[in-house]
């Protein structure tokens, strides 16, 4: 779960493990957003994205040696 927003509308310095289904319910679902014409669209973008990212990593399994693709191209 994520700590609540800072008053300044960051969340507070660190990392956070969410499932995606809970990282959309706080960033993209909640009700400060409702006004927003933009958010779904972005995350839908970033679902994409990621889906075609994973979807490779899966494909070239055994090229990556047991390491993730994002580990590989830094």
């Amino acid at each position: 779960m994520l700590p609540s927003f800072t008053e300044n509308g960051f969340l507070p310095l660190g990392r956070y493990s969410v499932s995606f289904a809970e990282a959309e319910s706080m960033l993209v679902n909640a009700a400060e957003f409702d006004s927003s014409a933009t958010r779904a669209e972005l995350w839908d973008g970033l679902h994409d994205y990621l889906d075609v990212f994973l979807t490779l990593e899966d494909t070239y399994t055994d090229v990556l040696g047991g390491t993730t693709l994002i580990h590989s191209l830094w």
